[in-house]
């Protein structure tokens, strides 16, 4: 009769993934926030840029365009602004994502020792039916050794 191996922590060891799954889940989410925060501060440097080639090109073409000047500096000066503000944002969003990153390391931690126990567990578990196997085969051998004595 051939037993089959359970391992007593099977239920712990399903939790531990799915909690090791959520936190991994919550870091890919953050890390995405923080991607598209960044993405957003390069897209505010390449609008300051812009800015600044428009009102190249109104000096270049001279005339009457002081006001249209004064526009493009207030935008580069409020951008200025939002940059120095979306940098804050990504500074809390990463902070928040290695957070979340240290979680998903102990999570896999303790998800990868229940992992080890149960291998170490499975191995016990051969070698005890191996075991227990030639035993039987010892005795089978003995058995029809008395019974070819008789």
């Amino acid at each position: 009769m051939r037993k089959k191996f359970i391992f007593s922590f099977e239920r712990l060891l399903s939790h531990r993934h799915k909690l090791e799954d959520l936190a991994r889940r919550n870091w890919l989410e953050a890390q995405a926030n923080v991607d598209a925060a960044t993405q957003k501060l390069t897209q505010m440097f390449e609008d300051i840029d812009q800015a600044r080639s428009r009102a190249a090109n109104l000096t270049r073409v001279g005339g009457a365009h002081g006001p249209a000047l004064a526009q493009v500096d207030e935008f580069i000066n409020g951008q200025k602004i939002f940059i120095e503000r979306q940098r804050g944002e990504i500074r809390a969003l990463t902070a928040e994502a290695e957070r979340l990153q240290e979680i998903l390391v102990e999570a896999a931690k303790e998800k990868k020792i229940l992992e080890k126990l149960r291998e170490r567990k499975v191995e016990e578990f051969k070698l005890r039916r191996k075991k227990q196997e030639l035993k039987e085969v010892d005795e089978l051998v003995v058995t029809r050794f008395r019974h070819s004595e008789d």
